[in-house]
This record gives C-alpha cells, sequence and structure tokens, in this order.
C-alpha cells in the first residue's frame, strides 16, 4: 500500500485537474464525472469507514 499525505487544498486541486481532463475528452457520448475525496488520519476500521463515509458524501454533493 503507498502512503500519501496530501492536504485538502491538494485534494481539491487534483479533483479539478481530473475533472477538467475528462471535460477535454472528445467523445460521440456525454461524460460526466463526480468525485468524492476526504482527508483523515486512518489508524483504525473504523477511522476509515468514516474517512470513506465523507469522500462518498462529498461526491454526491458535487453531483446535486
Amino acid at each position: 500500500m503507498v502512503h500519501h499525505s496530501l492536504d485538502q487544498q491538494e485534494l481539491k486541486k487534483i479533483k479539478q485537474e481530473l475533472t477538467q481532463e475528462f471535460q477535454k475528452l472528445d467523445m460521440p457520448y456525454s461524460l460526466t464525472v463526480s468525485i468524492g475525496y476526504s482527508c483523515g488520519n486512518v489508524y483504525s476500521e473504523e477511522t476509515i469507514k468514516k474517512v470513506f463515509q465523507e469522500a462518498d458524501k462529498n461526491m454526491y454533493k458535487q453531483k446535486n
């Protein structure tokens, strides 16, 4: 497992760059991308679940 330490600003920038790259694709159909992210210190299974739940919640916020 690779461990990367990114802060909220870095994650937001990566999300924006990925979204822009998807928008550049020339496809014969419409494509949308929703990306959820979260930051946290993950030391236990419970905190892993909380980080994933927050990322999932953030993804659905972006969809709406």
